[in-house]
């Protein structure tokens, strides 16, 4: 018996020992259908109907554990209830009991508690975001402030550069992509600050830089196409409607050039670097290569046009002329407006008798109280009178046109008509910013107006 008993005893001692090497060697598995453990996991539980409880304990409990392990488990019950793992310095809560609204962002409220953010993903619009604007179908991503501040700050403090795709801008600290169909309704970048027609304030976009405030660029091969780069349009009913303002300012204080607007035109048939339509208005000096009136031909309208070039002078001349019939006494009084004097001094005639009688006119009295005296030695004889006068206007004494200039530090040995001087076109007056304008243009020609364009 005794034998029997001790038997026994052996072989359940060498089971345990197989069976402890088993389990050493392959995990164990728990579960009801008898399948070995995953090869990989040391403990495999497996169950369609049961779960594992961890060990449960209330917070002051789970920090009397002495010396925890790192990855320690436990579920706290009371609190803040949920797991918690310990890190090897502190215990982190895994996941946690909480309460929000539905497509809200959450966010951590505190150490150990979420609540709702301002960010709200709306499904039923198609996903779209919306920043402290609450269910607005309004974009993409909508963003609303309700302080005096900031909607949407931005601060890249890497260039941008590396996303150019090769063209000379930068990929932009923010960057609109349009590639879905052609229609007429695409805007990259829409702003309105208008506040009510009555508000006197807000500014649409404002642009600062280095090189370029803003920059736009209009690009489209079609035919019969309206393309602009910049448009601006004012509607109002103040004192001032304005659809484009540009400053030129030099803040170094040195005989740079300053245009607060440059406009440049190439490449076409008819080219203006400024085209206005309705009347213009130069409150300074206005200086150019020629000038002409242009208007359809009268003889031929619908074919030709007719232009006629201004009268030059170095002097600020004024002219004016007519006709006048002498009397019985071949005497004649020639009045001016009653501005005359007041706006003109060094005075100059010129007198043509006309008629088939010869006649000689002479001028007896000059200009006094706005009016001179013509006199013919025979009477009732027409005669056609020029006078001319120099401005002596407030403006004109301040800003006399002086007709021989030093060209500036900037401009010396360059030309204002290069071309038409024999010279290269990179010596012509503000070559540097032509070039400079038109590199960035056939940098967006040759490869699209879209940057991202394959």
């Amino acid at each position: 018996m005794k034998y029997n008993q001790l038997y026994a005893f052996c072989i359940a001692l060498m089971t345990g020992v197989l069976a402890g090497n088993q389990l050493r060697a392959q995990g164990v598995a728990v579960n009801a259908t008898g399948a070995a453990a995953d090869t990989s996991a040391m403990l495999d539980v497996s169950s369609t109907t049961k779960g594992i409880l961890v060990p449960r304990m209330t917070a002051s409990q789970r920090l009397a554990i002495p010396l925890p392990a790192t990855g320690l488990l436990v579920y706290q019950t009371d609190g803040t209830a949920g797991y918690y793992s310990f890190t090897g310095s502190a215990w982190q809560p895994l996941g946690f009991g909480t309460t929000g609204t539905a497509n809200y962002i959450p966010i951590f409220t505190g150490t150990n508690s979420v609540g709702n953010s301002i960010i709200y993903q709306n499904p039923a619009a198609g996903n779209r975001i919306g920043i402290n604007n609450g269910t607005s179908n309004h974009g993409l991503v909508a963003v609303r402030s309700l302080f005096d501040t900031i909607a949407l700050y931005i601060n890249q403090s890497a260039s941008p550069s590396a996303l150019s795709s090769g063209t000379t801008f930068g990929g932009g600290v923010v960057r609109v992509v349009y590639s879905g169909p052609n229609d007429n309704l695409r805007t990259g970048i829409y702003s309105n600050m208008v506040k009510s027609f009555s508000d006197e304030n807000g500014t649409g976009i404002i642009g600062v830089g280095n090189s370029t405030g803003v920059a736009g660029y209009g690009q489209s091969s079609a035919t019969g196409t309206y393309v602009v780069g910049i448009e601006g349009q004012s509607l109002g009913s103040g004192d001032y409607s304005v659809g484009v303002y540009g400053g030129g300012y030099d803040l170094s204080m040195a005989p740079n050039n300053c245009f607060g607007v440059y406009g440049e035109a190439h490449g076409g048939t008819n080219n203006y670097g400024g085209y206005f339509d309705g009347n213009v208005r130069v409150q300074g000096t206005l200086s150019k290569g020629s000038g002409t009136f242009e208007i359809d031909h009268p003889l031929d309208p619908e074919n030709k046009y007719l232009y006629h070039s201004f009268v030059e002078s170095p002097d600020m001349m004024n002219i004016y002329n007519g006709n006048i019939t002498t009397d019985a006494s071949g005497d004649a009084t020639v009045k001016m407006p009653d501005y005359f004097q007041a706006l003109n001094k060094d005075f100059r005639y010129q007198l043509t008798v006309i008629g088939a009688t010869f006649a000689q006119a002479i001028v007896t009295q000059e200009i006094t109280g706005n009016s001179f005296e013509i006199k013919t030695n025979q009477p009732n004889i027409k005669v056609s009178w020029m006078v001319t006068g120099v401005r002596h206007d407030a403006y004109a004494n301040a800003h006399r046109v002086v007709p021989e200039v030093e060209k500036g530090p900037h401009d010396k040995g360059k030309y204002l008509y290069p071309k038409e001087m024999g010279q290269p076109e990179e010596l012509g007056i503000n070559a540097d910013l032509k070039n400079k304008s038109r590199k960035e243009a056939q940098a967006h020609k040759s490869k699209g107006a879209n940057p991202d364009q394959k």
